[in-house]
């Protein structure tokens, strides 16, 4: 795999955008790696291990809270885009 499409490159965007309190790093992380993986992939390689690391920081609860929320939105809402 292309280091570009890497599943680490939107992991760490939206740990970025979630810490830095940058609403379009990490929604467009979200929506990257939706666009760039299957589904499953996105979500066990690049949405649950970013949660876990926000989680895993007692300093970062509400970017945790916030990148949850806007996984949560992305993945109720997702529709891929017709080849």
């Amino acid at each position: 795999m292309d280091a570009e499409f890497s599943p680490a490159i939107p992991r760490d965007r939206i740990i970025d955008g979630a810490v830095g309190d940058d609403p379009v790093r990490l929604h467009g992380a979200i929506v990257a790696a939706l666009e760039l993986h299957l589904p499953a992939v996105a979500v066990s390689e690049v949405l649950v291990p970013a949660m876990a690391t926000l989680e895993a920081s007692r300093r970062h609860t509400l970017a945790a809270e916030l990148a949850g929320a806007a996984i949560a939105e992305h993945l109720r809402t997702w529709r891929p885009l017709a080849a």
